[in-house]
């Protein structure tokens, strides 16, 4: 090939991989990611993104004047956010990337921003300042992000958090710091947690959490709903008795074996309506448990392999005018499935018939008079309200019983018997007894007259088995006469 032709041929190709890489240097939003106007939504997860969009990009997105509500970068390779420019997000999600850095007012330009989700990623104390969520200058409030209301910060690598880390978020009230390991909530983070005024929701669970400041609540109020799953709380956190407003506590998988009027019961949370303690160690549910949440409509006691007991007042409580009239909380749904119980007071409840959902499948239940209201009061209203939820109600004693589901002996009308301290039938040691009166009758009617006829045999000496000559006949046979000549010497 002739050389000017090649240098030719290599300018044009120097040309158009000039050409490709300006084309591709600027990238149009809505034709890599899905814009999608009637939800307001700009999709771009899942697409391997490992750097954020330039400002050129994000003006031409304003340009082309498209909603974005909703941005999502989820799912990417993000690792460094930059500062945004003027956008009108209101969500903005960038979950499971693996950002360790955030620029300083990275989002104070997304002055309508309510949501923002930063869990999945690889942040640390050190890269969550105050000064990454500072916003806008304001006369009441220090540099506020000033809309934003949830901050998801989740699966991260955080061990504690900067005591003035929201005080840019004066309205925030959702936040998630679940399976971070915080492990100890020391004096900084709970100043940080404490100081959110308006918080309502707070997720602090798998955090290998021991304890829980009794100061941690002092501050917000307004907290209804805390999620305390996961940790390793041994007892009923003191700390709750500052969450007036508390609707539903989550302190399923935890190391919480009694619960009761020695080891400690539940505050007096008066608006406090879901409570799960579900996959714990618990072994003992004890009186008085529950007699103060006055508003508990739905319980979660389930899949507590070790909890045998459940004391008949747990949920009651003396009335304040009349202490001798039992009063219960307002109870509608409860799950007692995958535990240990063998037995279920009536008295635990006013009236079961007001309860929507009853859930207390797989139990080793015992079945005797003691749990007969079970088959004869609960059960229709279990079949009535969930048909579902009567099978696997199944006996575990006594030994006649084992396997039975309690829905087929309601439909042989069986009346259950009392059981003894030893989980015997009583009534069946007659039968027993009775029974051993007759074999040892018949031993003694056939054994008399056995032993009549061996002596009988005996003293006859039939088969030679008995010689009636006596004992003189017996000598005899050893001794033999003298003759009459024989010399007897003296």
């Amino acid at each position: 090939m002739h050389l000017p032709m090649l240098k030719a041929l290599q300018g044009y190709k120097v040309n158009v991989v000039s050409k490709v890489l300006s084309e591709s240097a600027f990238r149009e939003i809505c034709k890599l990611c899905k814009c999608q106007p009637d939800t307001k939504t700009i999709d771009c997860q899942d697409l391997e993104i490992d750097k954020m969009f330039t400002e050129k990009e994000f003006v031409a997105l304003n340009s082309s004047k498209v909603p974005q509500d909703i941005f999502r970068l989820n799912n990417n390779r993000l690792t460094e956010i930059p500062s945004f420019p003027v956008l009108s997000i209101k969500v903005l999600n960038l979950h499971r990337n693996h950002i360790n850095k955030i620029e300083n007012l990275a989002f104070y330009n997304l002055t309508l921003l309510e949501e923002l989700d930063l869990s999945s990623n690889s942040l640390t104390t050190s890269a969550l300042i105050p000064e990454v969520f500072a916003g806008h200058f304001s006369p009441s409030t220090y540099q506020p992000l000033e809309n934003l209301k949830v901050l998801r910060l989740s699966h991260n690598d955080i061990h504690s958090l900067h005591d003035d880390l929201f005080e840019h978020m004066p309205v925030l009230e959702v936040l998630s710091l679940d399976y971070n390991p915080i492990m100890t909530i020391d004096h900084l983070t709970a100043i940080a947690i404490s100081s959110i005024s308006n918080l309502k929701f707070l997720d602090m669970s798998y955090m290998e959490l021991k304890e829980i400041p009794t100061s941690l609540f002092n501050y917000p109020r307004d907290l209804q709903t805390l999620n305390l799953t996961g940790n390793l709380l041994t007892k009923i956190p003191d700390a709750l008795d500052y969450t007036p407003n508390l609707e539903t506590l989550y302190l399923d998988e935890n190391d919480i074996q009694w619960i009761g009027a020695d080891d400690g019961v539940f505050p007096a949370l008066k608006k406090l309506k879901l409570l799960s303690l579900s996959y714990t160690t618990l072994k003992s549910i004890g009186e008085g448990a529950f007699s103060k949440l006055t508003a508990l409509t739905t319980l979660m006691v389930t899949n507590n392999h070790h909890l045998s007991v459940i004391h008949e007042n747990a949920l009651s409580r003396k009335g304040e005018e009349d202490p001798r009239r039992l009063e219960y909380p307002p109870l509608k749904n409860l799950y007692l499935h995958n535990n240990n119980l063998t037995t279920l007071h009536s008295n635990m409840f006013p009236s079961y018939t007001t309860l929507d959902i009853v859930d207390i499948r797989f139990n080793p239940w015992i079945c005797d008079c003691e749990n007969q209201w079970i088959i004869s009061n609960l059960l229709p209203l279990i079949i009535k309200k969930h048909p579902t939820m009567n099978r696997d109600i199944v006996c575990n004693e006594p030994i006649a019983l084992v396997g039975m589901e309690l829905n087929d002996l309601l439909h042989q009308d069986r009346k259950l018997r009392c059981l003894d301290k030893f989980n015997h039938t009583p009534q069946n040691d007659g039968t027993i007894l009775v029974g051993i009166l007759i074999g040892k009758a018949n031993w003694i009617l056939i054994g008399i007259p056995m032993a009549l006829a061996i002596v009988f045999v005996y003293k006859r000496g039939c088969f030679g088995l008995s010689d009636n000559r006596g004992a003189a006949a017996y000598s005899r046979a050893f001794y033999k006469r003298a003759e009459a000549g024989d010399d007897f010497h003296i």
